[in-house]
């Protein structure tokens, strides 16, 4: 069903009932608002040339018929005799309209086009921060102060050391230890000694963001001196010693500079220290453990 408006008017009605295919409704407002008296023949509205279609009046009524290709009507609409020339001209216009709106394809019949191509994959461009490259080799200075523990007593110590390598990988250590004197009661004195040493091996570091772990094995030499305390013609007597050693560091890395812990096990050759000038003598602890906490810059 096709309905056709009448401007200015929304109330819609049946006027007549169709006997074709297409059923018209028309505004019932518009057909009660125009004045009474018919439209003579003389005046009808008529089709133009080509135009299918053609209004009679016919059992009291004026019959719109819509001409198929086959010259029969294919549709039909019906109009009071009563409506004057002016609206049944309208009249007649909306219907035409909405048969012509009727004879258009529908949506579904419209030939379907292809999709429009699919836009190219948007390229996102990442752009990474440069990381600043990392030295393949470098040099770290530092120093540390702690004490020296073996089993006659402890001693404050402090130790110099130098690390080349990378920044992640296999070092080159070497270490500067200096202890004070420490006492071991012999007759009726005491014989005090101490020990100035030089490290030098192999390690390896790890680094995990800010912290690096430094774990290496040295070689030390040293120089032992040992005196009488309190022992009459007693003299200073020095000699060489040699021991092996561990190491093990953690630092935390800020601009340049790390603080850091050390921790050094060491083992020494047994060694007898004889006070110079008498004929005393004292065994010197071959076990030895040094640790303390310092600072390093690296370059």
């Amino acid at each position: 069903m096709i309905s056709g408006g009448y401007p200015g008017h929304t109330d819609c009605s049946p006027l007549v009932d169709s006997i074709g295919p297409t059923v018209i409704t028309l505004p019932l407002s518009f057909l009660l608002a125009a004045p009474l008296g018919g439209c003579p023949a003389g005046a009808l509205p008529r089709p133009a040339a080509g135009e299918p279609w053609r209004l009679d009046r016919s059992q009291g009524a004026f019959q719109l018929r819509r001409l198929g290709a086959d010259g029969r009507p294919d549709a039909e609409q019906s109009f009071p005799e009563s409506l004057p020339c002016a609206a049944l001209k309208d009249a007649v216009h909306v219907v035409l309209e909405s048969w012509e709106l009727s004879l258009q394809p529908a949506a579904a019949d419209a030939p379907r086009l292809p999709p429009p191509p699919a836009p190219p994959p948007a390229v996102v461009v990442v752009t990474a921060e440069p990381i600043p490259p990392q030295p393949r080799w470098h040099l770290s200075v530092g120093a540390w102060v702690g004490g020296s523990a073996t089993a006659a007593g402890g001693a404050p110590a402090a130790v110099i050391e130098a690390t080349s390598g990378s920044p992640g990988g296999l070092l080159l250590r070497g270490a500067l230890l200096a202890e004070t004197s420490r006492e071991v009661p012999i007759g009726t004195g005491a014989c005090s000694w101490s020990r100035l040493g030089l490290a030098l091996g192999p390690g390896y570091r790890w680094r995990r963001g800010r912290w690096s772990f430094d774990v290496g094995v040295d070689a030390w030499l040293a120089l032992l001196s040992a005196s009488g305390v309190d022992v009459p013609g007693a003299q200073v007597d020095a000699t060489a010693d040699v021991g092996l050693g561990l190491s093990a560091e953690a630092a935390f890395q800020f601009h340049g500079w790390a603080p850091f812990a050390a921790l050094r096990p060491l083992a020494w050759l047994p060694d007898r220290a004889a006070v110079a000038g008498t004929a005393l003598s004292v065994d010197i602890p071959s076990l030895e453990l040094l640790g303390g906490l310092g600072v390093r810059w690296t370059g």
